[in-house]
């Protein structure tokens, strides 16, 4: 057993596990002319959102099985978050919901301008367009989200998280990390 600080001082089949080289890591899939590749895990899957050929897909770890599109024709994705049964996929123009076990697409929301982050999490789609940070039901079909806040000091928000009663997004252009607290709707940075 060689001992390592790095996968450079191991042989190129090797990876650096706990300071020894040993077994290397295995090739999940490869995905050819793709674009980018946006990921979100639910184990002991993963689904890929591929922006180039606009298609949603669904890689199971752990076996050979090719990669399953679930579905294809998406316009301008940029973004998308999981819940238990759907894929929300966020667009220059709006929202989408993927059915996971059929593919069915259905529009969620259209927004005035690009969707940059998303978050689910308790039946509610969290989301960000221009400086706002918005909500909509999960459910909904075709409906208009309620702005929650508007990002401080100029920041454009972009990436959307939840934590327990805390919702969460990065603000371009001001530097902050700002969020809402849900019960009070309480905004902080």
């Amino acid at each position: 057993m060689k001992p390592c600080t790095s996968d450079a001082n191991c042989a190129e089949t090797e990876a650096c596990n706990d300071g020894v080289c040993g077994e290397g890591t295995e090739q999940l899939t490869t995905f050819p002319d793709c674009g980018d590749l946006l990921l979100q895990p639910a184990t002991p899957l993963l689904y890929v959102l591929d922006t180039g050929k606009a298609t949603l897909i669904r890689v199971a770890f752990g076996t050979t099985d090719a990669p399953t599109p679930i579905a294809t024709g998406l316009k301008d994705v940029n973004a998308f978050a999981l819940s238990a049964d759907a894929a929300y996929v966020a667009t220059k123009s709006g929202m989408q919901r993927v059915t996971l076990a059929s593919g069915a697409i259905d529009t969620v929301t259209q927004t005035s301008g690009p969707v940059q982050g998303i978050a689910v999490a308790g039946g509610k789609l969290y989301y960000t367009v221009g400086s706002d940070l918005l909500s909509i039901d999960a459910s909904a079909q075709a409906g208009v989200g309620s702005v929650l806040a508007t990002a401080m000091n100029g920041g454009l928000p972009n990436a959307v998280v939840v934590s327990g009663d805390y919702v969460l997004f990065n603000a371009d252009g001001s530097f902050n990390i700002e969020g809402i607290e849900l019960g009070p709707k309480r905004h902080f940075r």
